[in-house]
């Protein structure tokens, strides 16, 4: 039932691309087709030529002509490129990005729908199998002073749970449950007593206290990863403790963001060269935040970003070495 929930949505955005996709070609064919009647209609001289009578001039001098003329087909040229690359190039980097995510979530759709005809085909006795290999699986890690918090599946459905226990894994707790995460991804972090998890179903990051109660959330939806904005599928995958208690988000197609940890935007932090695709992306930092390492999951390698130096920043003097 949920990977239905899932297609349905899945299919619910590709008719919205769909529109708009349609919506840019249609404001980019009315704006070509109106530049092209303004260039076809003649303007008030020629018009005003074809009626009046023409008077006769004194001839040109070939030298003036040939220097009037000298510009006529530079003119033309530079007339021409500006309407070759009018509305329609304008309107293809939007295009091109709406097709692309239009191509990944027919993709996913049919991953879901393979999925779906395989758990109708299946025993009760595979399905608890399944069941049980889920809830032993422990998707995330993260410590506090004094405590454990943990991400698990649960036991109905396709959801998490977040659990507490003490530094001994005892006395559990579950303190939030039906969380969504996508690609069997639900991150968590203790951030100054705080609990940050990266609801990246929702695009967002949610904010609670070690009791599960909601405190805060921050992110949102957008076709492309932008601002404090989270782009692709699902977004963000990771978080982390950044430099001066802020916290950083991982994407999957390579963006880090920080954040403070009332949702204020900081900043990009930079991009790793990664492939995209929905997955898991752990990030770390230096205590300084000078670097930023990456796990890029499909090359099996760490991608570490060091922090650009402004251009202007004096470089140290060389002091003679001393005994």
């Amino acid at each position: 039932k949920s990977m239905e929930q899932q297609k349905g949505f899945l299919e619910k955005r590709i008719a919205a691309i769909e529109e708009q996709a349609k919506k840019a070609e249609d404001e980019a064919k009315k704006e070509a087709d109106e530049k092209k009647e303004a260039a076809d209609k003649p303007t008030e001289d020629e018009a005003s030529s074809e009626t009046k009578p023409v008077k006769k001039t004194q001839p040109v001098p070939k030298a003036v002509e040939a220097a009037d003329n000298s510009d006529a087909p530079r003119v033309l040229k530079l007339r021409t490129q500006r309407q070759a690359a009018g509305p329609a190039d304008r309107a293809n980097p939007q295009l091109t990005a709406l097709k692309r995510q239009l191509t990944q979530n027919e993709a996913q759709i049919k991953v879901y729908q393979q999925v779906i005809e395989q758990q109708e085909n299946r025993s009760v006795d595979e399905i608890i199998q399944e069941i049980k290999q889920r809830l032993q699986k422990i998707n995330a890690i993260a410590v506090s002073d004094d405590e454990v918090f943990l991400t698990t599946g649960i036991a109905k459905g396709y959801g998490f749970a977040v659990w507490r226990t003490d530094l001994d894994f005892k006395e559990p707790k579950q303190i939030l449950s039906n969380l969504s995460g996508c690609c069997g991804q639900m991150d968590v972090q203790v951030i100054g007593g705080e609990v940050f998890i990266a609801e990246n179903t929702r695009h967002r990051v949610g904010r609670y206290d070690r009791d599960g109660k909601l405190l805060g959330t921050f992110g949102s939806r957008e076709r492309e990863s932008a601002g404090p904005c989270f782009g692709g599928c699902c977004n963000p995958m990771n978080v982390c403790l950044g430099p001066n208690g802020t916290v950083l988000t991982s994407e999957s197609e390579g963006f880090v963001k920080s954040f403070q940890t009332d949702g204020t935007f900081v900043g990009l932090v930079g991009k790793a060269q990664v492939g995209g695709g929905c997955k898991n992306v752990s990030i770390a930092t230096s205590p300084d935040g000078d670097r930023v390492y990456f796990y890029d999951l499909d090359k099996s390698r760490i991608v570490v970003m060091t922090r650009e130096k402004p251009a202007d920043e004096p470089k140290p003097e060389k002091t003679a070495l001393k005994d």
